[in-house]
Order: structure tokens, then sequence, then C-alpha cells
């Protein structure tokens, strides 16, 4: 009989998380695992579901009441129903993923007796996103959730270590598994870069400083703006700057107000990343906070130069001036001087590609899911031998 696993999520919204759930409930499925996901109310979709849902074989269901907001409410009717879809779904192993539906999930999942119980946090949360009350709270759900828990997994090392500073559990309850990146798809684009470079009108002729992500507080898009402000008179840059949020109107009207509009193209959200990562030669990344940095693998299996924000797992992914450079959150300044430094070293650019690629195998979709399957046999030969 197959082993049944439950993945259970947040939302499927747009974003690394997602596509993590979706890659892995597919992939164990064609190893022959019996596998499900289950997730809130999902307003921008990864891709279109019905569709994976069909090509894919995995059933997704969806729990209206389970928002991202705290909600006592609402909280409650998503238990009840993710007690109910456990009862009859009767998975071995219950796989949660992200904070609400981490917390929730677990609960649920320690109600129907659920064998296996794993967690992965994507991430955390415990700066950048929320203030200190709704952080504190969050805190204290981790410290219950991880009562019935048999497994958290962390994206780094990192990320294991906050969460043992903070007393989330003991170290052995433990274990660091990548969000590996498919490296053949950012390596080998559908498209050239010369036609994705007409199709968006980018300069030929440029150095390509490239952006990817959601147009949110804790990405902090617009500290791009405030740098390139700074580098106006350097003619050889144009900055391409792609995704959706809130912050995406005020990024473009930001650039101009300090009249660099004419340095940036905006063309909003695109589903064709590893084309759009073939014409960038330097890839930013500035959020305030990142479990691990998953944007950062993808362009530097494109061969993208990378500058990164230093903050959560990104270090561990990021060798400071060895695999790319890395640079204080929140400081344009010292961003702008990284990028008129790359810009102007072809050399070294090349070096810190060649070097990250060497690398990434570590970082691979292949060795995430090696990882994940030896950590569900284990458990359950834990819970059944």
């Amino acid at each position: 009989m197959s082993i049944k696993v439950l993945y259970i999520i947040t939302r499927l919204d747009r974003g690394g998380s997602a596509e993590a759930v979706l890659q892995w409930a597919e992939v164990f499925h064609k190893r022959g695992y019996q596998t499900a996901i289950v997730t809130g109310k999902t307003v921008h979709p990864h891709c279109d579901l019905i569709d994976y849902s069909r090509r894919a074989g995995v059933e997704i269901i969806t729990v209206n009441s389970l928002l991202r907001e705290l909600n006592p409410w609402q909280d409650l009717k998503s238990l009840l129903s993710l007690c109910k879809i456990i009862r009859k779904t009767k998975p071995q192993i219950v796989h949660t993923n992200t904070s609400k539906a981490g917390f929730l999930g677990r609960l649920a999942a320690w109600l129907c007796k659920t064998p296996v119980i794993i967690h992965t946090t994507h991430g955390h949360i415990f700066y950048g996103y929320y203030g200190k009350l709704k952080t504190a709270i969050f805190i204290i759900l981790e410290k219950l959730a991880a009562w019935v828990t048999d497994t958290i997994t962390e994206l780094t090392n990192l990320g294991v270590e906050d969460h043992i500073r903070l007393k989330i559990a003991p170290r052995e309850k433990f274990a660091v598994v990548r969000a590996g990146v498919d490296l053949e798809k950012y390596a080998h684009p559908a498209k050239s870069p010369n036609t994705i470079k007409q199709e968006l009108n980018l300069p030929p002729d440029k150095i390509i400083i490239g952006w990817i992500g959601r147009f949110d507080a804790v990405k902090n898009p617009l500290l791009l703006v405030q740098a390139a402000v700074l580098l106006k008179d350097q003619h050889n840059l144009h900055f391409l700057m792609a995704g959706d949020g809130e912050l995406f109107e005020q990024a473009k009207q930001l650039a101009s107000e300090m009249k660099v509009e004419d340095k940036f193209t905006f063309p909003g959200f695109r589903s064709d990343v590893p084309d759009l990562l073939s014409v960038m030669d330097i890839y930013c990344l500035t959020s305030l906070n990142e479990g691990m940095g998953r944007s950062i693998l993808e362009a530097q299996a494109a061969g993208a130069a990378v500058i990164a924000a230093d903050v959560g797992g990104v270090p561990e992914i990021v060798e400071n001036h060895i695999t790319g450079i890395l640079f204080p959150s929140g400081d344009y300044r010292q961003l702008a001087e990284f990028i008129t430094h790359l810009s102007h070293n072809p050399i070294l650019r090349k070096k810190l590609t060649e070097t990250a690629k060497n690398r990434l195998f570590a970082f691979s979709l292949q060795k995430t899911i090696e990882d994940i399957d030896n950590l569900y046999q284990k458990l359950l030969s834990l819970k059944f031998d």
C-alpha cells in the first residue's frame, strides 16, 4: 500500500513556498506516494491549479476560511475543516508549510492522531514582517505547535539557530532541507536573451541590473530605486524590476519623481522568470528578511552575478565576495557602490557566477527531494517498526 502524504499550506499564491509544495507533491506522486494539497484562499495562484492537478495527478482541496491573517472565528472553522479532511483521507504523513497552516495543520493532525507530523517553515516571521505584538504571538504559537511535531525542517542552518535561540524547540527536532531549485530550467531558458530584450525593449548594449519578486514591504523594492538615483549618471546601466504587489505603482512613481524612469523597465508580473534572468548581468535581492533567498539560486543558475542583503539565511548561500556580494540590509548607498563595482568589473562578475554555479547542486531540487524522501522513510520507520 502506498504512503499517503497530505501537504497543507496557507495559500498557493505566487512565491517560493507555493512552488516548492507543488513540486514536492508532483514528484512524490510520481515516486508512488499518494499526495494531496490543502490550501487556503488563493488570490494570485502560482500556476493554473486545475491544469496542475490534472497533469500532476495531485488533488487540491481548498479551505476558504484558512487565511493568512489572525482571525479567531475563521481559524476555528479552518481547524474543524482540516480535521474533517484528515479524518477522511487518513494520511500517514501530514506535512505543513508556512506559519498559519503550520499551526492549524499540525494541531489538526495531532487531534486526528496522524502518525507523522512534519512542518517546513519556508523562512521565518521573527522580524521584517509584523509588529512586535503579532510577532510575539506567532512565536508562542510556534512553540506550542512544536510540541506535536516530529520534525521541523528549516531552509538553512542559520534558520535553525534562530529557532533554537528563541527556544521554539530543542535542536533534535530540526532538520535542514533546502528549498531546491530546478537548475536546468534556469540554466536553459526557453527564449534567447536577445529575444527577451527585444520583447521588453531593453537597451542591447547596457548592463542589466535585475530584481524579481513581490512588490511588498518585506521585499523592500524601493531600495533599488533609491540606489539607482545615485547611479543616474552611469549611462551604461539599465534596471529591470519584474513582479507585482502593493508597492508596484509606488516604485514606478518614485523612479519618475527622482527622474530616473528612463533607466527602468517595469514589465509587471511575468511567468517566464528563467527568460528574464537570462538577460540580467547583476541580480539584486533587497529584502528585509529571507528564509533562504530562492531567487538568488535561480539567478546564479541563470548566470547572473548576485548582490544580496545580508539577512536571514542569505549568508548561507551567498559566500561574501566568493559566490556573490552581501550588503547591509536597507543601505542603498552600499548597494549602489557594489552595483558600480561589479558593473565595471566583468572579470569579477564571471568569477562570482562560475564559483556559484559550481556549488549549486547542494541547492538543487533533486537533492531536496532525496532529503525529504529520506526524512519520510526515517520517521515512518520510527513509528511503525
